[in-house]
């Protein structure tokens, strides 16, 4: 049997947790805006002490702590990874707890809330075989992330002392440009592109992950600067490796070692954070 080393998808997306719902409630984990929301590693949230509204006590997985030289991507997070025994450990805490008041601590500091019967099975992995959604996570978040801090809409932010923004008459061509493209692809690659300048609310994920993967290394050319072009580009060779219909142990583990390069560079580049 195949044992895969599972990169947590936490890592790839910068602005959005990926966990499925399909894979909380498979696992009993806590989720999203948990003290532990990953199913696959030990990575905490940090709370925001100072709200005072009804999501003041949700927690939050930043890119980096501040006041501290701290980098979440820490390599060797990648080494302290969720085991099987580590569920079954939780499961007989959870079982064994005195109180309501013990069992919901035990569920914060765990990010498990109770036993999954899938790990009943002598063959499931709690902390391997279900890896996070790389629809949700890659082809939804992270590509909609980039796109809208391109287009310098992200979350009202400006590009600091980055130099990403691509101007609004450039976007009026591209996505003029995109809708076209629609008469040179077949109808079986994907179907029709909308406008991504007026109509970006109407991408499909399919729209989404294809115009990312094989439309952006020649509309954005010349239009994203570098190094965030090259960076754009790093991330398709990424995503077409992801979805190849299989993969060599030797592309599985240099996929994990790509990622990680990304995401540092996106920090650098994106975040104007440079680890120490």
């Amino acid at each position: 049997m195949i044992e895969h080393n599972f990169f947590p998808l936490h890592f790839f997306v910068p602005h959005a947790f990926g966990n499925l719902i399909a894979v909380i409630k498979m696992k009993s984990t806590v989720g999203v805006g948990a003290k532990k929301p990953c199913h696959q590693c030990h990575i905490e949230g940090i709370c925001d002490e100072t709200g005072t509204g009804p999501k003041a006590r949700t927690y939050y997985v930043p890119l980096t702590v501040l006041g501290t030289k701290e980098n979440r991507y820490e390599r060797e997070i990648l080494h302290n990874l969720q085991t099987h025994e580590d569920y079954l450990r939780a499961y007989y805490q959870l079982d064994t707890a005195r109180s309501e008041t013990e069992w919901k601590k035990i569920c914060q500091e765990t990010g498990i809330n109770q036993p999954s019967i899938w790990s009943l099975l002598p063959y499931f992995d709690m902390g391997r075989v279900i890896p996070g959604g790389y629809m949700h996570a890659v082809c939804i978040n992270l590509t909609r992330a980039l796109i809208t801090l391109w287009c310098g809409k992200f979350k009202g932010l400006d590009a600091g002392s980055g130099s990403y923004i691509i101007p609004a008459d450039m976007w009026k061509m591209i996505g003029e440009e995109t809708h076209h493209s629609n008469h040179s692809i077949p109808a079986a690659f994907v179907r029709s592109l909308p406008n991504i300048d007026l109509d970006f609310g109407n991408f499909t994920v399919e729209a989404l992950a294809f115009w990312m993967m094989y439309i952006t290394p020649h509309i954005l050319r010349n239009q994203l600067p570098e190094p965030y072009y090259q960076h754009m580009l790093n991330l398709v060779h990424i995503m077409k490796v992801c979805t190849k219909f299989s993969l060599t142990w030797r592309e599985h583990a240099q996929l994990s070692e790509d990622i990680y390069e990304w995401c540092l560079t996106y920090e650098e580049y994106y975040c104007q954070y440079t680890p120490e």
